[in-house]
């Protein structure tokens, strides 16, 4: 069944799914329109009280073309009961915007009922990513400057370049027996964006590039594994219901949270000593900012520092996957690449923060990467009031979720959706650019809520990129197209295969 949902949703995509949009809550009011019911939104039929949740845990692997199926069939908006729990999803950009201004100072983003349920039971602090309210935005207040300051997000461009560096003399030895591919890349992209993701909260070096690393960055990588594939096979069910008859899958999760808590709490330990113990005037870390104000007590420092950390790897290795089978696959978005990294950057100088300033073609290139793969391809809120949504009468408390897949993927929004062309993200491309609504593209997500790791990645992600580039010929060992499944994120079936042929 999932290769079927597969090959349909890659013919279906071609065409637009609507061409007209349902009222709004202002038009409604303003038009005197009664909105339709909440029951007239088009819907998936299922079976009596389970609904739709043995089919969408059957297909759990190809979700995200379950959807796309669905917006086909449905149009931009529909109604999915997976069990008691109902929720619409809509792909709609100028009513997204509008349920944007809808959601107000506190917006309350769906988060993993597995992860409420293992905190309360381990007696753990919310972090960022669980918690909801004045909470929410009281870890977010701290959290934002460290990570979302442009400035401050540049001056980890240093231990950035470090990590690609070596990353990249990695490749050149893991290629040298076979015929200049580098096997299981996703593995070492994986390492590579834990090691940075490292540099970046506890401003040091973990050895996750090497062959000899340590007992403990093993075992945090096994659980960090363990942690997103576990969540992605519990998403679909109740807690009670997983403790109960999903017993060893739920075993598996505690253990890999308790393992990710512990190994956190050492080096968070470790690094506030020696925050204490070093000379006043030295630049302030992302953990001693987190620590300066006060205002988290020591347990959601823990929670938020192994949220953050957890959060910032498979995002970024799986995204770097799909964009070097994109670049590998198309000569002369390779050249052009090339070319702008190669005017912008000095022989001899290592790409860093500050060049990436005037790399635009770069910047397209990884937007446009996110637009096609969006690795978390679901974007989910909360309906914070009564309201109504693209002309239908939707109550408070109703789960919004929007399938960013699905979006980027629509030719009602974006010529010749299918085609990876990073023009399109380009200044010069003023008629795209200006007919397209900024809510076409989510990949990041949007509103407060939005993700708080997204220029850190995105400057992870530059700098790798820059480095590979400028180092290696890329070509795909054989060319076809990167077979995609969902585990809690979008990535690819199997590592993408592309030979490193070095520059002359």
């Amino acid at each position: 069944m999932a290769r079927n949902l597969f090959r349909i949703a890659q013919c279906a995509v071609a065409r637009p799914l609507y061409s007209f949009r349902g009222l709004s809550t202002a038009e409604v009011k303003e038009k005197g329109v009664e909105p339709k019911p909440f029951s007239a939104i088009p819907r998936v039929k299922g079976w009596p009280v389970i609904g739709t949740m043995v089919q969408f845990a059957r297909n759990y692997r190809v979700v995200h073309d379950l959807l796309l199926e669905r917006h086909k069939e449905l149009g931009p908006i529909f109604l999915e009961d997976t069990g008691g729990f109902k929720q619409i999803y809509m792909i709609d950009p100028v009513a997204l915007e509008e349920f944007r201004h809808q959601e107000g100072k506190y917006p309350v983003r769906i988060g993993f009922p597995a992860w409420d349920e293992y905190n309360r039971d381990a007696d753990r602090a919310d972090g960022l990513f669980t918690a909801q309210g004045k909470e929410w935005h009281r870890l977010r207040s701290v959290i934002d400057k460290p990570l979302m300051k442009l400035k401050t997000v540049e001056s980890y461009g240093d231990g950035f370049t470090a990590v690609a560096a070596d990353l990249v003399d990695r490749f050149v030895t893991l290629r040298g027996t076979n015929g200049g591919v580098v096997e299981n890349l996703d593995v070492e992209l994986f390492n590579w964006a834990l090691e940075s993701i490292s540099m970046v909260l506890y401003e040091k070096r973990m050895g996750c590039l090497s062959d000899n690393r340590s007992a403990k960055i093993t075992e945090f990588i096994q659980a960090t594994h363990a942690m997103t594939d576990m969540t992605n096979k519990l998403i679909f069910f109740p807690p009670k219901f997983s403790k109960l008859f999903r017993r060893k899958d739920w075993k598996t999760f505690t253990g890999s949270m308790d393992t990710l808590f512990r190994i956190a709490k050492e080096s968070i330990d470790q690094k506030i000593q020696e925050i204490a113990d070093k000379p006043e005037g030295e630049s302030a870390g992302v953990l001693e900012q987190m620590l300066a104000k006060g205002v988290l007590t020591p347990k959601e420092v823990y929670a938020n520092i192994t949220q953050l950390m957890s959060a910032a790897v498979d995002t970024t290795s799986h995204t770097v996957q799909f964009l070097l089978h994109e670049v590998s696959r198309q000569p002369d978005i390779q050249g052009r690449l090339l070319e702008e990294v190669e005017r912008v950057v000095p022989p001899g100088v290592k790409p860093t923060a500050i060049h990436f300033r005037d790399m635009p073609y770069l910047k397209a290139v990884i937007k446009e990467t996110l637009r096609l793969y969006p690795i978390g391809s679901v974007v989910l809120r909360n309906m914070p009031k009564d309201d109504v949504v693209m002309g239908y009468h939707v109550p408070a408390g109703t789960m919004v979720s929007v399938s960013s897949y699905a979006l980027g993927r629509q030719e009602s929004l974006y010529d010749d959706p299918l085609t990876f062309k990073p023009e399109r993200w380009m200044r010069d491309n003023l008629e795209e650019r200006q007919k397209r609504n900024p809510y076409t593209f989510l990949s990041f997500g949007f509103g407060p809520r939005m993700c708080v790791g997204r220029r850190v990645a995105e400057m992870e992600i530059q700098t790798l990129v820059s480095h590979i580039i400028r180092r290696f010929e890329l070509k795909l060992d054989e060319d076809k197209p990167v077979e995609i499944i969902t585990k809690l994120l979008l990535l690819p079936k199997d590592p993408v295969r592309i030979r490193f042929t070095d520059r002359k």
